[in-house]
């Protein structure tokens, strides 16, 4: 099974690094509910699609 660019898994800190805004921010928009993430274990990932929600405002 090939892994597409939706199913894209970044660290809070490549998402951070994406956004321009620091790794508090990012988890700040997680608690908000503005950005969507998944919990892998004790790790947060956000999916590469929900960064592109965000930045196109969806």
């Amino acid at each position: 099974m090939a892994i597409t660019q939706a199913e894209r898994l970044c660290t809070v800190d490549q998402a951070a690094k994406i956004l321009g805004c620091g790794r508090g921010k990012v988890y700040a928009m997680i608690r908000e509910d503005e950005l969507r993430s998944v919990k892998i274990g004790k790790l947060r990932r956000i999916p590469a699609s929900a960064l592109k929600e965000l930045a196109d405002g969806e």
